[in-house]
């Protein structure tokens, strides 16, 4: 039984043309083959996307027939070029989604080990590109329609072949694709149409992540002259910590105590990014105290550990005589050796 192609693409029956095409390419967007290397199940799922985009667009199911976009011919040399907030545009525009959506964004975001723990959410500030009110976009306060396109922003352009003709649409070389000719420029935005918004937003922190992950934040990007905004990708960046170095999910520190405090397996409490954490001397003897479970997180919830070594201060000047006591109290002296690894 073949599956609902609104289904498949998220939307109710009815859609508009524009509606079935943001579906499509947000969805081609995310199960690219490229994207998920050997992953069958998102394969197979492309596949799909593709088949429900063809019906709801009569476009056939296959590709003699005219088929939409077959991303399966799309090859990117990395994610990065992917993305290229503003490339991936150009590959739909080939594709008649002509500024379906603006374009992608990236914001780098530095975190402390303390907002790692914490694994909420964390304000920050975007500059993004919008429509300009004053001018809703156009870039004009006066215009007029262009005579070439009638204000469409597409010519037709007619090639005769062998034995038929060829019918190619391209973008209006008299308004650039507007469908108007400005008359005065718009006094806010220089005639772009666009203007540079500053705004805070919210962004969450998943609990597990690492040093240049990253998380999408969907519609905060830049807008298209059609009011649809691209994404933000956010890319969080893990700062060095003064007291405690990160080794995988483990956090590892150096605690300096009083050479008597380690002869009487004290126990020392310490301050770490995840709270405060108790020190058993008694389990040192050369070795560093491992504090199970109380590293960081891994994307299963999972934690690592904490270690700390242990570094040895001798208050005071110590000369002959307090050698010598300390002689008489720790006995017979053992000599310098090194241990298995």
């Amino acid at each position: 039984m073949e599956e609902d192609p609104y289904k498949v693409l998220g939307i109710k029956p009815g859609a508009s043309e524009e509606e079935i095409k943001r579906a499509y390419k947000s969805l081609a967007k995310k199960y690219h083959p490229d994207l998920n290397a050997g992953n069958k199940e998102a394969e197979e799922k492309f596949k799909k996307i593709n088949q429900a985009y063809r019906e709801l667009t009569n476009r056939g199911s296959s590709a003699s027939a005219g088929a939409g976009p077959d991303y399966s011919n799309v090859h990117f040399e990395d994610f990065a070029d992917f993305f290229n907030f503003g490339g991936f545009e150009d590959i739909f525009r080939g594709f008649g989604f002509e500024e379906e959506a603006g374009n992608d964004l990236r914001v780098d975001v530095n975190l402390t080990l303390e907002e790692l723990f914490k694994a909420g959410s964390k304000r920050i500030e975007i500059t993004r590109k919008v429509l300009c009110r004053a001018c809703n976009g156009t870039g004009a306060m006066e215009k007029h329609t262009c005579p070439k396109c009638k204000g469409t922003g597409r010519v037709r352009s007619t090639t005769r072949g062998i034995a038929s003709l060829f019918v190619t649409t391209v973008t209006c070389d008299v308004c650039s694709g507007r469908g108007y000719i400005i008359d005065k420029v718009c006094e806010v935005c220089r005639g772009s149409g666009f203007v540079q918004k500053r705004e805070e937003i919210t962004i969450p922190i998943p609990r597990g992540i690492s040093d240049n992950d990253y998380i999408i934040v969907s519609d905060k990007g830049d807008q298209s002259r059609r009011g649809t905004n691209g994404d933000l990708q956010v890319v969080f960046h893990i700062l060095k910590d003064k007291y405690f170095k990160v080794e995988g999910k483990n956090l590892r520190t150096v605690l300096h105590v009083d050479i008597r405090d380690l002869l009487e397996g004290k126990l020392i409490e310490i301050d770490t990014p995840g709270g405060k954490e108790e020190v058993d001397l008694m389990n040192s003897r050369g070795k560093p105290v491992i504090i199970k479970g109380r590293g960081l997180f891994d994307k299963g919830g999972r934690r690592g550990d904490l270690l700390v070594d242990i570094a040895i201060e001798i208050p005071g000047k110590v000369g002959r005589k307090e050698i010598s006591e300390l002689d008489k109290l720790l006995g017979e002296r053992i000599e310098p050796f090194i241990s298995e690894t």
